[in-house]
């Protein structure tokens, strides 16, 4: 069967669960995937599906950012990636593809030298550097 992008939804959550484990060192609990995966608001992912195994996803928060005088609602991306196996096979590119076809526009903060660099190669734009900051309250 052919790979298929599609958006998540509940019927996937254990797909994804099988490819968390694979792919990231996070709790395992119930408690955290509902967290993560159902409960989290403003929240997108599309996922690389074959045969019902999820290969690759990406997620992005859906985020309010200041253009000039305007508020405009950004799709933030993160947690990009595809079992080890595969990367590097193009599932990534077709699911950061699917995002690009959403209506807002998308941002990464961050990201693998790798990500910054398919991006730089699907013409993503680099607007400016991220600067962390903290305050030390003890």
């Amino acid at each position: 069967m052919a790979v298929e992008i599609v958006p998540f939804a509940p019927e996937h959550r254990a797909a994804v669960q099988r490819f968390a484990e694979r792919t990231w060192q996070r709790p395992r609990s119930a408690a955290f995937q509902r967290w993560r995966y159902d409960e989290a608001p403003d929240t997108r992912a599309f996922l690389a599906l074959r045969d019902g195994e999820c290969l690759a996803m990406c997620s992005a928060f859906l985020r309010p950012y200041r253009l000039g005088d305007e508020i405009v609602p950004f799709l933030e991306t993160f947690d990009w990636s595809a079992l080890p196996d595969l990367r590097n096979v193009g599932l990534g590119v077709r699911i950061i593809q699917r995002f690009m076809a959403e209506a807002e526009p998308l941002i990464l903060v961050g990201g693998s030298n790798d990500a910054r660099e398919v991006l730089r190669r699907l013409k993503w734009q680099n607007v400016g550097e991220v600067q962390c900051y903290s305050l030390r309250l003890r």
